[in-house]
């Protein structure tokens, strides 16, 4: 597939601008933490349901007791990510990705 030079050309663009918003962090850091699009309620389940995925392994964790959190206790991970366990596939990170602002 190759590149496509006017969307290269607007990116570079986008990201030399100000605009005061969601998308300064965007463009700066690779991501945005934008408020409120989530009710805690939702974040709260979405937690709940990752920690469910984490307990599934079964390796002697106790979320209630911090001396089992033993890194040989997790699964293999990097920087923190779980990519050879396809949790990004899982639905509570898909629910996630594509929630909408509430009404």
């Amino acid at each position: 597939m190759e590149e496509n030079p006017g969307l290269l050309a607007a990116y570079d663009e986008a990201k030399t601008k100000s605009y005061g918003d969601w998308r300064d962090d965007f463009f700066k850091n690779g991501y945005a933490v934008i408020k409120s699009v989530v009710t805690p309620e939702k974040a709260k389940s979405y937690q709940n349901k990752a920690l469910d995925w984490l307990m599934s392994f079964d390796s002697g964790i106790d979320l209630n007791d911090r001396s089992t959190w033993k890194k040989d206790r997790f699964p293999s991970s990097f920087k923190s990510m779980f990519f050879a366990y396809c949790v990004t596939h899982e639905k509570f990170m898909w629910d996630a990705r594509t929630s909408v602002c509430p009404s």
